[in-house]
């Protein structure tokens, strides 16, 4: 099938670059400039912290602020210095100002306690992989949505279900896109612009379904969108939810829902843990003999280390006793490696039990094509971010599942891809079958995020003007952060003026941006200095660090941010970055400023929109007029500022 080879192509340049990048950048950068990147961290010093179910748990010290993006669900990478010799690796539990904690599967060495301790962000290949395993299965199976997504027919057009709704402050349209999607015979799309309460939407349509007996798979592409599902169902009386995924992925505070806080209250697991206790002092008894590696084992197979070791001979120059002493090694393995497979499928079957008992199964797309669910199936999938994962993604869950519901918003960022031949993944599942079928598409009209001057511009050039600010958000101000008269004359923080424009276009050269030799991304140093005054005013006038966020569309810029700004704490970010996140106020730093007005990839569009659309009550932008006025959008954005919001 073209469809399914194609795809398979497209996945596996994707997972080899991913890979590529992350050990490029290992070889050819600097610790100190990966730390620049918020990717790696060095001079951490390792603590034993308590244990999460069976993984072993380490905290990871300094005594500075770290300045990193690295965050809870990372895969990372530890080392004494040297990522690419290491093969430590973990999932990060927790980040702190002074502090990252980490779980690993497998105990880590002794030197992971200690001191002069290296963090690397590593690339974790896996859900490529699944991703490929079920486009492999879906060649090979009968499914009722395989015609869908293929193509070969559009959506049938839903009937609008009678239905209570359970929370009484969602609006009608939030109300209108459920009795839709409980009504699909097949599939249905929610379009979710910046702030309309998608999750809210999700979450009492997956209620409303429970309460039809139906059984749900919700799954997001990231792990907060996937958590941030489970905490608006949690706030429904008596569901049955079971959160899978790696518990470290788990938000705090909803550890509960998790399937391995379920297997731990389940009657067998007390058996289990005595059993994996036996399986830890086999593995402590094993330290006691000699690991046969490469060097020492010269050129002899496990099966000739066996045979000498049970005739108690010697061989090519190893002295007896070392045989003898591999040869325990060797036995002891496998003792430990048949308890350990026993242990699995017995813990396999628990786990069947577990899921099937619940109304809902949260996770990621990646889990929902793991062997934990191999023969899980469901009545509806209810797929979030959909605008926002590469279509092989999309596809695992809804394969679990005869009919499917999925939110997204077209007009934001699509999927982030590295490689350049591998760029068709950008074109989504959502955006594709919005196009073949309008009729089964609801897009939610109130939003609940930002003043109405922020959205002025977004509303007409993005949604048709559809778009309304519910009452309690159209108004809001700083004023309601910092009722201080003082800030009525403040200059960027004026609250006559939701949205200001600074124009560095009167600086000349001096304003001009400049090309990363290394990175070969650009970066402006006049902007970056003119965000620092910013936030000096923010903090002056009483803000706290988490109230701001600055955005920059090219990585040397947050690079040269972080460098300037990483001890204010306030949080620097990509466009891409802060998608799907909020702050009271937001700075832009737009970079491009060149005489030949040359915009880059800021000419898609949809990247305004994503930096435009995250602040609630103020949000300034600092660029280059006469390079971002070169394009009619950016000049009818900007021009629509300057005659609205002049102080």
């Amino acid at each position: 099938m073209e469809y399914v080879s194609r795809f398979l192509q497209l996945v596996e340049l994707e997972r080899k670059a991913e890979i590529k990048r992350h050990r490029d950048e290992m070889t050819q950068l600097s610790a100190s400039e990966r730390q620049a990147l918020g990717r790696c961290e060095f001079y951490l010093t390792g603590k034993k912290a308590p244990s999460v179910f069976h993984y072993t748990v380490i905290k990871y010290s300094k005594d500075r602020a770290l300045n990193t993006r690295m965050s809870v669900g990372d895969l990372v990478l530890v080392s004494r210095g040297n990522p690419l010799i290491s093969e430590v690796s973990g999932t990060i539990t927790s980040v702190s100002k002074f502090d990252i904690t980490v779980a690993f599967e497998q105990k880590p060495p002794s030197w992971a306690y200690g001191a002069s301790l290296r963090l690397d962000l590593y690339s974790n290949d896996m859900p490529y992989r699944r991703m490929q395993d079920n486009l492999k299965l879906f060649y090979k199976i009968k499914h009722p949505l395989k015609s869908v997504v293929l193509g070969e027919r559009p959506m049938f057009p839903p009937k609008i279900v009678d239905v209570e709704i359970y929370n009484k402050k969602l609006n009608e349209s939030q109300v209108e896109s459920i009795k839709l999607a409980l009504g699909t015979r097949d599939g249905f799309l929610i379009h979710g612009p910046p702030g309309t309460g998608k999750t809210t939407t999700l979450a009492e349509l997956i209620f409303q379904g429970v309460l039809r007996r139906k059984r749900v798979l919700a799954t997001a592409e990231s792990n907060t969108a996937a958590d941030n599902i489970l905490m608006k169902l949690a706030e429904y009386p008596d569901l049955k939810i079971v959160r899978i995924g790696h518990p470290a992925r788990i938000v705090p505070g909803y550890e509960a829902y998790s399937l391995h806080a379920h297997f731990q209250a389940h009657p067998k697991y007390k058996a289990f843990s005595e059993k994996w206790d036996e399986v830890k002092n086999l593995r402590e008894t094993q330290k006691k003999f000699q690991k046969p590696k490469t060097k020492l084992r010269r050129g002899l197979t496990d099966a000739e280390i066996t045979q000498k070791g049970r005739s108690g001979k010697g061989a090519r120059g190893i002295k007896c006793r070392k045989i003898c002493s591999m040869y325990g090694w060797l036995k002891h393995q496998q003792r430990i490696e048949e308890k350990v497979h026993t242990l699995k499928e017995l813990e396999q079957q628990v786990f069947n039990d577990i899921l099937a008992g619940a109304d809902i199964v949260v996770g990621t797309n990646c889990m929902a094509g793991s062997d934990l669910m191999q023969n899980q199936y469901f009545d509806i999938a209810v797929v979030d971010e959909g605008s926002q994962q590469i279509e092989p993604s999309s596809l695992i869950p809804l394969m679990k599942a005869r009919r499917f519901v999925m939110a997204g918003d077209d007009q934001q960022l699509p999927p982030t891809i590295v490689n350049p031949k591998a760029m068709a993944l950008q074109e989504t599942l959502f955006a594709r079958l919005k196009a073949q079928a309008p009729w089964n598409v609801k897009m939610l009209e109130v939003q609940y995020r930002m003043n109405d001057r922020i959205l002025a511009y977004p509303k007409g050039q993005f949604y048709q003007a559809r778009l309304v600010s519910d009452p309690s958000v159209a108004q809001r101000s700083l004023l309601d952060l910092i009722p201080h008269e003082s800030l009525r004359a403040s200059g960027y923080l004026t609250p006559a003026a939701p949205v200001i424009f600074t124009d560095t276009s009167a600086q000349g050269d001096e304003a001009f941006e400049s090309r990363n030799q290394k990175t070969a991304s650009y970066e402006n140093l006049h902007e970056a200095e003119q965000v620092a005054k910013v936030i000096e005013e923010c903090f002056k006038f009483g803000l706290q660090a988490e109230h701001i966020g600055v955005i920059a569309p090219y990585q040397a810029q947050v690079r040269l941010l972080s460098r300037m700004l990483g001890e204010t704490g306030v949080e620097i970010n990509s466009v891409d970055g802060f998608q799907g996140r909020e702050k009271e106020v937001i700075i832009i730093s737009f970079v491009r400023a060149n005489p030949a007005h040359n915009l880059g990839f800021l000419q898609d569009l949809r990247r305004l929109n994503v930096a435009i659309t995250r602040a609630k009550r103020k949000l300034i932008i600092i660029a280059h007029g006469d390079t971002l006025k070169a394009h009619p959008v950016y000049e009818s954005w900007l021009n629509q500022i300057e005659a609205t919001d002049k102080v």
